[in-house]
């Protein structure tokens, strides 16, 4: 029985011992098809690279490779500045997969096939790997369970990775479906893909969520300040040099 269940980088690592110490493989979604005793970790990164990074570490160091999700639109980071760039290029050199993480608000639906092309070939660009997979971001109802390819990336909302594929997520910073280790899927040894986001799990100690939220808003400030400050002579009231 799993108990080692925390948001923090032991509570993740206990998980992935877990799964392996009961048969359990992981793969990615771009080499394999759903099977027994099959794990398929994703990432939907929508905050923090910093987060991913320090996440893919601790897998590479457990042998585990999983495919990061990246949110090409985000409002919290640029995938073509610098930091952002040599964090992409450490998770493709730790020998995991990168794809792209599409917010489907972003675009008008006419136009969403020639977005999504387009910002994976951004993604390629960046990473210097090849995007050839994809997750979406708040994606629309008729997109899940759909269909396994769209614009010849794979789709992580395919039927064959939400029918075939158990599906389990931790999208509040809570297992949305109950302890992965306590359901069905894993008990019965059926194909598993294991949903989760770095900015739950990165850390050393365990706290809530919405604190989780909070420390995630100061880095940002912190990093904010210091990019005006690298950028600007001016000095802005209430902001010490």
């Amino acid at each position: 029985m799993f108990v080692g269940y925390q948001f923090n980088k032991e509570g993740y690592s206990n998980l992935l011992s877990t799964f392996a110490e009961n048969g359990y493989r992981f793969e990615t979604f771009d080499i394999s098809n759903p099977a027994p005793k099959t794990c398929f970790i994703r990432h939907d990164i929508d905050f923090d690279l910093d987060a991913a990074v320090t996440i893919a570490k601790l897998e590479a160091a457990q042998g585990i490779s999983a495919s990061y999700f990246i949110l090409t639109s985000a409002p919290f980071y640029n995938i073509f500045e610098q930091n952002s760039v040599a964090a992409l290029r450490k998770l493709a050199s730790l020998g995991h997969k990168i794809g792209l993480h599409y917010d489907v608000t972003q675009t008008h639906e006419s136009d969403m096939d020639k977005a999504i092309l387009k910002e994976a070939g951004w993604l390629s660009n960046a990473s210097g790997q090849k995007c050839e997979m994809m997750s979406f971001h708040r994606p629309l109802k008729e997109l899940l369970r759909g269909p396994d390819e769209i614009c010849g990336l794979i789709s992580t909302y395919g039927k064959k990775w939400m029918v075939d594929a158990a599906y389990m997520s931790d999208s509040t910073g809570a297992w949305r479906f109950g302890m992965p280790t306590e359901q069905e899927a894993f008990i019965n040894g059926g194909p598993i893909q294991l949903l989760t986001h770095p900015i739950w799990w990165h850390s050393e100690e365990e706290v809530a969520p919405e604190i989780r939220l909070r420390e995630f808003l100061e880095m940002q400030y912190a990093r904010t300040i210091s990019g005006i400050k690298g950028n600007s002579t001016v000095a802005i009231d209430g902001i010490e040099g």
